[in-house]
């Protein structure tokens, strides 16, 4: 076997049967050494190659080869039997690596907690749901509210820097600090229901045109395959040739593997991107369908994602339509105190989803003091005779049908 750098040939330790090199640029700060069988005809597999890890201890330029696992190419891209070992920057037994991982000390410490990205209350007050280097989920139904729900944090997170948080639809959310960039991936909408969602984003965040700002990025992965959507998505929220990424949104996540029922390749690619999001401080949203059917379907998300993200993300949010009004109650939350139900809608008004009273159907804020008119309830009562249903009335008029039916108790009493 030969444990050679490749980037300072001639450093070589040989052991009969096999060539290690190390692919990266910057051998002293990363841990990934290659290792490739070059007697393919042998016998000398993966097993055997761990047992000489675990018996000799070798090293590579000072670094204690300890771990290892298969992957099929060559560096030059041929096939060959591959072995991936990593290496630690400090010798030790070989046997483990859970010496990295201990921590003796437990006093709280205010470095280990992250900065809350999403709350609810106030800005005083923070019930805090999402923090920094976690991810969070927002689950329901198709065409439940989702979309509306992430774009407002999106929109609320690609604020001026200098903006003092605001609610959206019931959250607030840590605007995009200075030198870092908020990123979304999209991978089921088409282009023209893409650039709308974007248009109403960039409105709600303030922004004049339809051009979007600088530390804003949304990618549309529907052209790629999941494989690719997957990558991409880990390259670039890891990517150091790019400015740090303060949040990001993935809208579906269950688009990033051909089966939402493949345990293998879901439970990787949520550890993943778990992993990830604490590594980089990233609070990574995440949004899924809901099971459509089976025993305790409200509110969990579909096939092996649904069982995977309640494990690892750290909350939800639940989205559900009825009477075109979306309400939202949260899912189980790690260590937020549940807030109370919200609900918005469409607003024709202002060409975008507006809060609601949860009870009432009405708009929230100014439009909390509508009165509706003799002749709205006149114009009621004709369209309930003509055969509009009170729900069909209530859409005309921006509420829910039982506001309906109270204006047509009230016109009734006129007559």
């Amino acid at each position: 076997m030969y444990f050679e750098d490749n980037k300072q040939a001639g450093q070589q330790e040989k052991v009969d049967g096999y060539t290690a090199f190390d692919p990266n640029v910057d051998n002293s700060a990363k841990d990934t050494v290659v290792v490739y069988n070059e007697n393919r005809g042998s016998n000398l597999g993966l097993e055997q190659f761990r047992k000489f890890l675990y018996d000799s201890n070798p090293t590579v330029n000072g670094h204690t080869i300890s771990t290892a696992a298969v992957n099929p190419k060559k560096p030059d891209g041929t096939t060959a039997e591959t072995l991936y070992v990593t290496r630690t920057g400090k010798p030790h037994s070989g046997k483990s690596r859970l010496y990295e991982t201990i921590i003796n000390d437990y006093t709280e410490d205010a470095a280990d907690e992250q900065e809350p990205f999403m709350w609810t209350g106030s800005n005083e007050v923070k019930n805090v749901l999402h923090r920094s280097g976690g991810m969070f989920g927002y689950i329901g139904k198709a065409k439940s509210g989702k979309s509306a729900l992430t774009g407002a944090v999106t929109a609320n997170a690609i604020q001026r820097f200098s903006v003092e948080p605001v609610e959206m639809l019931g959250l607030f959310v840590q605007p995009c600090p200075e030198g870092k960039r908020f990123v979304s991936f999209d991978t089921e909408q088409m282009v023209s229901d893409f650039k709308s969602c974007q248009r109403r984003i960039l409105k709600r965040a303030g922004f004049a045109g339809n051009i979007r700002p600088a530390h804003y990025e949304a990618y549309r992965l529907k052209p790629l395959s999941p494989a690719d959507r997957l990558y991409e998505v880990m390259e670039e929220l890891s990517n150091p040739n790019n400015p740090p990424v303060h949040a990001a949104m993935v809208d579906v996540i269950t688009d990033l593997t051909l089966s939402v029922n493949d345990e293998i390749a879901v439970v990787k690619a949520i550890g993943d991107l778990n992993n990830l999001a604490e590594e980089y401080g990233i609070a990574v949203g995440i949004v899924l369908h809901e099971n459509e059917k089976g025993l305790g379907a409200a509110g969990v998300g579909r096939g092996w994602y649904g069982s995977e993200t309640n494990r690892k993300q750290v909350g939800s949010l639940i989205t559900n339509m009825k009477n075109l009004i979306t309400t939202v109650k949260a899912g189980p939350l790690r260590s937020a105190v549940p807030p109370p139900d919200s609900a918005f809608r469409w607003d024709a008004d202002h060409q975008l989803h507006m809060p609601v009273d949860i009870s009432t159907g009405l708009s929230n804020g100014a439009d909390a003091e509508r009165k509706f008119t003799d002749a709205d309830r006149a114009d009621m009562y004709t369209l309930n005779q003509e055969g509009q249903s009170q729900t069909t009335i209530g859409n005309k008029y921006g509420v829910d049908r039982n506001v309906i039916q109270r204006q047509l108790t009230k016109h009734k009493r006129t007559l």
